[in-house]
């Protein structure tokens, strides 16, 4: 049952922030943070590398997506990170937009070749090793771990194509990560769409009228589905909300 009340209050969160609604007040730091650089990394990669990353422990994990590569890199000694691998992901689609670390489990989100077709993500172990893929929905855009550990949200962008005549729906993959990543299928996979915030749908009541729905597709019956595209994610610490950021067409 908990899967299904991440389900419902995930997709009040996606509206929440779609919607610009005021949440409880907010206050700034209580002083201005220094920052000092202690070191740099360089992939020698040139542009398109060091897209995103993250970091457990003594590692950094660094996607590369103009070598379709992921990068593992030693921070132990703080002022001198050294590349101990490169991964190639070549044989898990075309480009990685995003990399997770909780422990030992490293998750990367790969899009596809078109990247309209449904993307992947990769599991491996903290030294490289492959544990797993599954698919997810296209244009997989960034993850995020849930603070327990128990799952792992999927922003899935759903870019169209060029000329919009393939046209795939935003959506969030939630995938359970608490038991043996070996064991996991696709069919574990819990796709969160927004079929019910279309015309007629049964939550269309919810749907903030003043969201943009625009371009080509605007007047399809599943315009909602195909204009709102997941960017990304964060979770609060109880492990009760998902917040989503959502782009347009």
């Amino acid at each position: 049952m908990m899967y299904f009340r991440i389900l419902t209050i995930f997709v009040a969160g996606l509206l929440l922030v779609g919607s610009s609604s005021h949440l409880a007040n907010a206050t700034g730091p209580s002083s201005t943070p220094v920052f000092t650089l202690l070191a740099t990394y360089t992939t020698g990669l040139g542009n398109l590398s060091g897209e995103t990353v993250a970091v457990s422990g003594n590692r950094m994990y660094v996607t590369n997506s103009n070598n379709n590569s992921l990068d593992i890199v030693d921070l132990s000694t703080i002022t001198n990170p050294t590349r101990i691998t490169r991964i190639d992901l070549s044989p898990y689609g075309a480009s990685p937009n995003s990399v997770a670390v909780r422990d030992d489990l490293v998750a990367v989100a790969v899009e596809a070749n078109p990247k309209t077709d449904p993307g992947s993500v990769v599991f491996f172990n903290a030294q490289g090793q492959y544990l797993n893929r599954v698919r997810v929905g296209a244009l997989p855009d960034m993850l995020t771990f849930t603070p327990d550990g128990q799952r792992l949200l999927v922003a899935n962008e759903g870019e169209p194509n060029d000329d919009y005549t393939i046209d795939p729906y935003g959506t969030i993959s939630i995938i359970p990560v608490s038991g043996n990543i070996a064991d996991l299928s696709d069919a574990d996979v819990i796709s969160v769409g927004f079929s019910d915030f279309e015309v007629g749908g049964a939550r269309r009541t919810q749907f903030d009228t003043a969201t943009r729905i625009f371009g080509p597709t605007a007047s399809d019956s599943d315009a909602v589905q195909k204009n709102l595209e997941p960017e990304y994610i964060t979770v609060t610490s109880d492990n009760q909300f998902a917040f989503v950021t959502l782009t347009g067409k």
